[in-house]
């Protein structure tokens, strides 16, 4: 298995991700996907477990892998804005057809048609005729449809309310309190409700707001801390050069300094190699006539 660069993509199914659990290596994974793996490799233990990727540990039962919204977001994101030909998840569901053959609907097969929009919160691509369920069933008329493939800014689409985080006890309402206690987003009716009622709580523009300021020094102080680097790393490399060139000129004054010494030994070495020439040859002659 190999890492994947997209972040929306599971490594596991290599599809998008559903219902992502984000592990504290950072990688993520489909909920599904990331059970199964464990399951089927027997790498849950009392500890917990391993991930695919990395074999980093990870406790099973801790907060740490619960759904990120980030990830979430990027997902819907994609979705939202992918071009091309999308079916509607009814259109080509079996259990959808079985029943609607039953119900004696339809005498003809069912055909699928192109998604044209998104449901956030079912996260899921419906054809017209089908998404028009959402506006007489109760508990969907409170869901959150988005028109999909329609070239938008991704930053309009954040902001919007479309894409704004529903808490997770209401599903109808949108999470604009923060309890410090917890330190957790939730709705303004669970605000008022145990056991936040008697927590600290703040509204989230102000966190929010807190945040980005902080956010905001951090990234300055970075800027400023690397434009300091850069001029640390110029002077240095500023005196490399410069004691490089030193190094260079102190080498060529001895070169010269040292040249008359060096001819001159050169010259005493050869008048040395002679005379001991010349004094071999002597000793070699004398031989000679003593053995004549």
């Amino acid at each position: 298995m190999k890492p994947t660069e997209d972040l929306t993509l599971c490594p596991v199914c290599e599809q998008l991700l559903t219902d992502p659990q984000v592990l504290p290596c950072f990688h993520a994974f489909c909920s599904s996907c990331l059970e199964d793996w464990c399951r089927e490799r027997g790498r849950v233990t009392e500890r917990g477990a391993n991930c695919p990727l990395c074999n980093t540990a990870f406790p099973t039962e801790s907060s740490d892998t619960t759904r990120n919204r980030f990830v979430a977001k990027l997902v819907d994101l994609k979705r939202i804005l992918s071009g091309g030909d999308v079916p509607c998840v009814l259109c080509t569901s079996d259990k959808f057809r079985e029943k609607a053959d039953r119900r004696g609907a339809s005498r003809q097969p069912l055909s699928s048609s192109a998604a044209t929009v998104y449901c956030v919160d079912c996260r899921q691509n419906y054809c017209n005729s089908c998404i028009a369920s959402h506006e007489v069933i109760n508990p969907l008329v409170c869901h959150r449809v988005v028109e999909r493939g329609k070239p938008r800014p991704i930053r309009e689409l954040l902001l919007s309310s479309t894409m704004l985080d529903r808490c997770e006890v209401h599903s109808d309402k949108p999470v604009d309190v923060y309890c410090r206690i917890c330190r957790k987003a939730i709705c303004s009716t669970c605000s008022v409700e145990a056991p936040h009622l008697t927590h600290d709580r703040v509204q989230v523009d102000m966190v929010f707001e807190g945040l980005r300021n902080a956010i905001t020094k951090d990234l300055g102080g970075a800027s400023a801390a690397g434009v300091a680097c850069h001029a640390v790393r110029a002077n240095l490399q500023k005196i490399a050069d410069e004691f490089s060139r030193h190094i260079g000129q102190v080498y060529q004054r001895h070169c010269v300094l040292l040249q008359p010494f060096i001819l001159l030994t050169e010259t005493e070495t050869l008048s040395r190699k002679n005379n001991c020439n010349k004094h071999t040859q002597k000793r070699l002659k004398l031989k000679l006539q003593q053995k004549v």
